[in-house]
Order: C-alpha cells, then sequence, then structure tokens
C-alpha cells in the first residue's frame, strides 16, 4: 500500500512539474507574441528613420519583410493594404522651400517613410461665394504631395490615372473621401492618383515685378502638378505601374488643369490622355488671365496688406 502511494505521489509530481514546464512555455510565447505585437504597432506608427525605432531588431524585421515596400528614387516607401489594395498617402513629389517660388525636389528619406497617413493640404480659400473648408486636414505653405491605390506593387505595368481636384483652384484637396481612388484600382486594375498642390495666391499670385525669383509665381500651382507628374515618370512603375501609359483627368477646375497641362510645353511627354470633366474654359483651362490685369490684382493685394517691393 505505501508503495502505491509513493508511486502515487511521484507520478503526481512529474505531472506538476510537467504543467508548470508547459505554463513556462505558454506564458514565454505570450510574452514575445505581446512584445513583437507593441513593436509592430510602433512600427506602424512611425512616420520617420528605421533607426529612429530604437534599433528593434524585430521591428526592423517587420518593416523590411512588409509586402508593401517600394523603392522609389528618393528612398524607401512604406504603405498599407485596405480590401486588398494597396495604399500609399502623403508621399512628398517635391518641396515647396520659399512662398511664391518653384519648388525643389524632394528630401531623400532618412530610413523609410510611413506613407499610412494623408499628408497636409493648401491653405484655402472662398470662391464665388463657396466657402473655404479645409476637411480638418493639416493645412500648409509645402502640400505638395501625393496618394497612390494600387492593385498591388508588382512590375505589372498597369495604366496610370492621375486625379486633380476641382475648386476652381482655390480651394479643395485630393484628401477627400470620395476621391479614394481604392475603388477604381480594384474594379479597374489601374494605378491611381491623387495630387494635392498649391492653390489660390499660394499658387497663382503674380509677383513678376516684385523679383526674378517670383517669374513664375503666377502659374506655381500648375508647375507643381508638372512636378506631381515628374515624380510618376520616375516613380511610378516600382508601384505596378505604366510610366509610358498616365492619363490625368479632373471635374470643373481639377478639368480646367488638364487643360492648362495641355497648353503647357512643360508637361510634354509627362502624360499620354486628358480627361476634362466640366472643366471651366470660360475663365480657366485654355483661357489665361491677361498678364497685366494679374500685375494689377498683385499690385492691389500687395498694397492692402501695406508691403512695398523692398519689403
Amino acid at each position: 500500500m505505501k508503495k502505491n502511494n509513493l508511486l502515487f505521489m511521484v507520478f503526481a509530481l512529474l505531472i506538476l512539474l510537467s504543467a508548470c514546464n508547459n505554463s513556462t512555455t505558454k506564458n514565454d510565447a505570450i510574452l514575445t507574441e505581446t512584445i513583437e505585437n507593441e513593436s509592430n504597432e510602433t512600427a506602424k506608427e512611425s512616420n520617420g528613420a528605421e533607426s529612429a525605432i530604437n534599433g528593434s531588431s524585430n521591428i526592423q524585421t517587420y518593416m523590411i519583410n512588409d509586402e508593401t515596400l517600394v523603392e522609389t528614387k528618393y528612398g524607401i516607401v512604406k504603405g498599407s493594404i485596405e480590401n486588398g489594395i494597396y495604399q500609399y498617402l502623403g508621399i512628398p513629389y517635391a518641396k515647396a522651400i520659399e512662398l511664391f517660388t518653384v519648388a525643389k525636389e524632394p528630401d531623400i528619406f532618412d530610413g523609410i517613410f510611413n506613407a499610412n497617413k494623408y499628408g497636409p493640404i493648401s491653405y484655402q480659400a472662398s470662391i464665388l461665394g463657396i466657402p473655404a473648408d479645409d476637411g480638418g486636414f493639416e493645412t500648409s505653405s509645402n502640400p505638395l504631395n501625393l496618394n497612390i491605390w494600387t492593385p498591388k506593387a508588382d512590375n505589372n505595368k498597369r495604366p496610370v490615372m492621375v486625379w486633380f481636384h476641382g475648386g476652381g483652384f482655390s480651394t479643395g484637396t485630393a484628401n477627400y473621401e470620395n476621391y479614394s481612388g481604392l475603388n477604381l484600382a480594384k474594379q479597374g486594375d489601374i494605378v491611381f492618383v491623387g495630387v494635392n498642390h498649391r492653390l489660390n495666391i499660394y499658387g497663382h499670385l503674380n509677383l513678376e515685378d516684385y523679383g526674378d525669383k517670383y517669374k513664375f509665381s503666377s502659374n506655381i500651382g500648375v508647375i507643381d502638378l508638372v512636378d506631381s507628374l515628374k515624380w510618376i515618370k520616375d516613380n511610378i512603375e516600382k508601384f505596378g505601374g505604366d510610366p509610358d501609359n498616365v492619363t490625368i483627368f479632373g471635374e470643373s477646375g481639377g478639368g480646367a488643369k488638364v487643360l492648362a497641362l495641355m497648353s503647357s510645353p512643360y508637361a510634354k511627354g509627362l502624360f499620354k490622355r486628358g480627361i476634362v470633366e466640366s472643366g471651366a474654359t470660360e475663365v480657366m483651362g485654355v483661357y489665361f488671365e491677361k498678364n497685366d490685369i494679374s500685375k494689377e490684382i498683385a499690385e492691389l493685394i500687395v498694397e492692402k496688406l501695406g508691403l512695398t517691393k523692398e519689403n
């Protein structure tokens, strides 16, 4: 009887030790998973250099293995996948350093650029009684960024459609929810690009009489669009698009932007087709304000602000 009790106690002890060991292993696994999940969340939220994330090896592994990573001319971009479509938001295509002057090339990314949120938009202005509405987005004098939706960042060379938003060159943004390219990319198997650029006086105030550096100020907003097309030409193939099969399209003021680019020698070779949806051709697009009138408007604005050519 004692022998049987002893065997039972030994057996129970073995079971207890085994349970403890399994519990420890399970807890270790949970802890490891938690650390990895926290690291992944940190990586998702990071919008800067890979080295800025404390050099954590599991974070780097997570980011390097991410299938949304794309290597552009200016560095690596990390996107997200929404309903099976690859999404990249707020990618800089140029950099507006000084007001009313031509933008420069964007900075080289210091690590991985996390394109998981919309970029800033142009300052807004009312037009024809329509109030200015920033839609809750950050506004900036450097709103030169674009959004991309693509079925996959591969080498399939899909047609590219570039959307220019409406708003009479004074208001609007490519960030509006109804301008998302997700559905069009999914149903049409195309790469969709929405472009933000400088608007109103920030993109079209004629200050050429105030210095040579302002000689393009009256059309800076259109030059921004040209810069976006140059970026697309150089980089869109990495997002699964065909740089030689680009269609630009827009509605209302966006349609007029298409007309403006169709008449601009600076945009030659950067797109293949244009679609104009309700472009206001009588006052915009193929018709440009006379230079002397635009100068007079600028002069009145400068005078109203109490400024002179000297200051």
